[in-house]
């Protein structure tokens, strides 16, 4: 895995920026009224900023596992809200 290369897709940032604002303008004001404006959108940066390192996280246990099982890993590529 020390060669393995990660990329971003093209599509990653239209979708991380799409999900900030969807959390931030339409779903966190619903489930969270009251809250200041600028607080919905650290909220939904954040959580789209997490989701990105979570799903990093995961296919890195892919990558290791892999690896373990003696099999060459070449590149990570997250796409957004999924990866490969």
């Amino acid at each position: 895995m020390p060669n393995a290369e990660l990329n971003l897709h093209f599509a990653w940032l239209p979708t991380i920026l799409g999900t900030t604002y969807v959390l931030a303008a339409a779903i966190l004001p619903v489930l969270f009224p009251g809250w200041e404006p600028g607080l919905y959108w650290l909220v939904a940066t954040s959580v789209a900023l997490i989701d990105t390192l979570a799903g990093l996280a995961h296919e890195l246990g892919h990558a290791a596992a892999a690896v373990a099982r003696g099999r060459p890993v070449y590149n990570i590529t997250l796409y957004g809200l999924a990866a490969a």
